[in-house]
């Protein structure tokens, strides 16, 4: 390449026609700088032996220069084969970030067109191979369409991602979620399909080694000892070796997922006392939840009744001090909670205190509803809005739901007892209420605590003896 600075007519420079910068950009800041200033870099040409040059290096400045107006500009006339030309206009526009990632798929192509090899380019440019390979992986589509899904923010990691689907048709498929929230999952799902169709046929010859049965059918818990979904031959050996009772191995390929179902089976006298387990528990749960629902229902009841009936003589700032007290317990229920405050809940509270609905409107199907209400009632209204702690009190226990205390446990296939939930709301309520003379019974304490005999299984097993007792008496 000679160093002599030679000035060239602006019209006899020829952009090249495989520049890989097919974008200038916009040229107005350089061509006001160039029509001040002048060009202070050349730019780099060969000769065409026609009196015409072919640009290299300095597209951007010999398009703003025409804009500015110049004659000519200054050019260096390098001696270049045809792959040193895109070899150095790549480099050059690649190390200066000029270029867009398709216009580097483009330009890496050329080069491998005319020769090159990965590691070739690797080594003349500097750049990775896994750089180099990845975007020449983008010449595998349209690049107008790369271009679009660029735009709804594909990235090029997402074609590295779509590189490892084998078929091209299912690669194809895929392509047209770039840029969309389900890529990811689509990909995923393509490159698993594209597993599953190798290792089934594996899966298939090692459970017909053990004689398994295929079945399409739906198989119930009470049909099978133990089940497993298996993806690979080595989990499918593992799971029809461990089978100590020589047991029937039934299974059926998943529907929804890349997977088969296997089971060991139970013998048809296994199903038969399974399933009479199971009617034993469900009559034994139903009792019990009978006999809870009971007791929170009376308990219920019991707070109903005193708070409906309580009798406060209170001066008026040992009242502001009850309400401040209440509705700041009300308010970390809210919180804590997270619950969002309706209008039904007022509506509850007024029935405890009412013990009827008559007066009060209606509660909307759903509290998130703009609805105007009318007081029917104005005496009902105006009576519990003259008593403010009693209505409060009716709030709070409005805000306490003792059901959510305790909840069914099974113990096994034939058995089940109630869990507690420890929930340090009720526990709140009920000191509050004890303020103003509540007496709490034994069996609240015991069902808010977790010390209720129907938490244990034992308790549960007494409760059952108990109500068979009472029936035959």
């Amino acid at each position: 390449m000679e160093n002599k600075i030679t000035y060239i007519s602006v019209d006899k420079l020829i952009p090249h026609p495989q520049n890989p910068r097919k974008q200038l950009g916009d040229l107005t800041e350089l061509a006001n700088s160039i029509k001040h200033s002048g060009v202070y870099q050349n730019l780099t040409v060969v000769d065409n032996s026609d009196g015409t040059y072919t640009i290299i290096i300095g597209h951007r400045r010999h398009a703003a220069a025409k804009i500015a107006g110049l004659t000519e500009l200054p050019c260096i006339i390098a001696d270049m084969t045809e792959h040193d030309q895109l070899e150095t206009m790549l480099i050059e526009n690649m190390q200066r970030s000029d270029l867009t990632v398709i216009e580097e798929a483009q330009g890496l192509q050329l080069m491998i067109d005319l020769g090159d090899s990965v590691a070739d380019i690797a080594s003349t440019t500097g750049f990775s191979k896994k750089k180099i390979k990845s975007r020449l992986f983008l010449n595998n589509y349209n690049a107008q369409d790369v271009e679009k899904a660029f735009k709804k923010g594909a990235t090029l990691e997402d074609y590295v991602k779509l590189s490892r689907i084998k078929d091209d048709k299912k690669r194809e498929e895929v392509a047209k979620s770039l840029g969309t929230s389900s890529f990811d999952y689509r990909v995923k799902d393509a490159i698993d399909g594209e597993r599953w169709e190798k290792v089934k046929p594996e899966i298939f010859k090692v459970l017909k080694k053990y004689n398994a049965v295929e079945t399409a059918v739906y198989i119930s818990t009470f049909e099978y000892k133990k089940t497993q979904s298996v993806r690979s031959p080595e989990e499918t050996k593992a799971f029809c070796e461990n089978n100590p009772d020589n047991r029937t191995i039934k299974f059926k390929w998943s529907s929804y997922s890349y997977e088969a179902d296997v089971y060991l089976m139970l013998t048809e006298d296994e199903i038969k006392e399974k399933q009479d387990k199971k009617d034993s528990g469900n009559d034994h749960r139903w009792k019990i939840d009978k006999y809870r629902q009971s007791v929170i229902k009376k308990l219920e009841s019991y707070i109903d009744e005193f708070i409906n009936n309580v009798a406060f003589n209170l001066s008026d700032s040992e009242q502001l001090k009850a309400i401040r007290g209440i509705l700041g317990l009300i308010i970390r229920f809210e919180i804590e909670d997270n619950h969002r405050y309706t209008r039904s809940e007022i509506t509850n509270a007024l029935w405890i205190l009412g013990g009827s609905r008559k007066g009060i409107p209606p509660t909307p199907k759903s509290g998130y509803n703009d609805v105007d209400f009318e007081i029917t009632n104005e005496k009902v209204f105006k009576e519990f809005a003259d008593n403010p702690v009693q209505l409060l009190l009716a709030l709070l226990r409005s805000e306490i739901k003792l059901e959510r205390c305790s909840s069914f446990y099974a113990y096994d296939s034939s058995y089940t007892c109630v869990r507690y939930i420890k929930l340090k709301h009720p526990g709140q309520m009920i000191e509050c209420l004890e303020q103003y003379g509540f007496e709490t019974p034994d069996e609240l304490r015991q069902y808010l605590d977790g010390t209720h005999r129907m938490y244990t299984e034992e308790g549960c097993k007494e409760i059952l003896e108990l109500l068979s007792s009472e029936k035959g008496g």
